[in-house]
């Protein structure tokens, strides 16, 4: 009886042996908010029909370390099987940044804060004030674009300026005097249809108000925009471990209705970027 038990556990011991050094067969990534998971295994592919063991653990860990975008990295076997569980904590911080500027006798400031990490396109915030020479501007936008094909995603954008001006002639009479308020918000929903490809839907509304004196006149000039726009876009990403290098392609139908002059516009828009490194630490933008 006692060897029986003993072969028993010689043979589970075997078991588990041969399932840890078994060759890898799926690898789950855990905690990506930012970083594209794309990206990610890109990193991960070399380790695919390598044997579990300790060492290459420990070699996945050191690549997705090296990457310089992650805070701390988990990895770890599943049950005993050939798959490997990944878990990571990424680098994603709200960076302030304010600013003082002069100008003519005009003294200018504000501040942004804005949501980032090195890495990535997901979930985005940015929060803004800025003040210079009479003119206020603030800025709020709000991004999560979809991650997986099939998934929908969505933006709001929005800003609101006022800005009071007085120029005087040269005889020092006032030649205009205005206010001039205005601003505008977006609302777009996004949907992934492939892996760097997607359609978004898009409504809008803008104002511009006007109001003052120009050579002793009234100055009045209120605008009103409603805005739907259909977009497709199409963004080839690739990470050096410096720079971001990019292929894109956007095209963007927009129907406008002004309630103001009671009329429709219509255009259509494309554009095209690409962005490369040059060298390690340069590279080339354009579009």
């Amino acid at each position: 009886m006692y060897s029986k038990r003993l072969f028993a556990v010689f043979l589970l011991f075997i078991a588990s042996a041969l399932a840890y050094t078994a060759e890898i067969q799926k690898i789950n990534v855990k905690g990506l908010i930012k970083t594209k998971k794309s990206h990610v295994q890109k990193i991960l592919e070399p380790f695919y029909g390598r044997e579990a063991t300790d060492g290459v653990l420990m070699e996945i860990e050191g690549e997705l370390q090296a990457e310089g975008i992650f805070e701390s990295v988990k990895v770890e076997y599943i049950d005993q099987t050939p798959d490997i569980l990944v878990t990571v904590k990424e680098k994603i911080t709200f960076i302030p940044l304010p600013f003082v500027s002069y100008s003519e006798g005009k003294w200018g400031g504000g501040g942004m804060l804005l949501n980032m990490n090195a890495f990535g396109n997901k979930t985005t915030v940015v929060a803004g004030v800025i003040y210079s020479g009479g003119k206020l501007i603030t800025v709020l936008i709000l991004s999560k674009p979809p991650v997986a094909v099939g998934d929908y995603g969505g933006s709001f954008l929005t800003s609101y300026t006022n800005f009071d001006s007085e120029l005087t002639g040269l005889n020092g009479d006032t030649a205009a005097d205005y206010s001039m308020k205005s601003g505008w918000l977006m609302g777009t929903v996004q949907k992934k249809i492939g892996e760097d490809s997607t359609i978004s839907l898009g409504l809008g509304y803008e104002f511009k108000k006007l109001n003052g004196t120009l050579l002793g006149q009234d100055l009045k000039n209120n605008f009103q925009l409603i805005n739907l726009n259909l977009g497709w876009s199409l963004q080839i990403d690739e990470w050096n471990g410096w720079f971001l290098s990019s292929k894109g392609l956007s095209f963007k139908i927009d129907t406008g209705y002004s309630p103001t002059h009671r009329e429709f516009c219509h255009t259509a828009t494309c554009g095209a970027t690409l962005q490369f490194p040059l060298t390690q630490r340069l590279r080339f933008v354009g579009g």
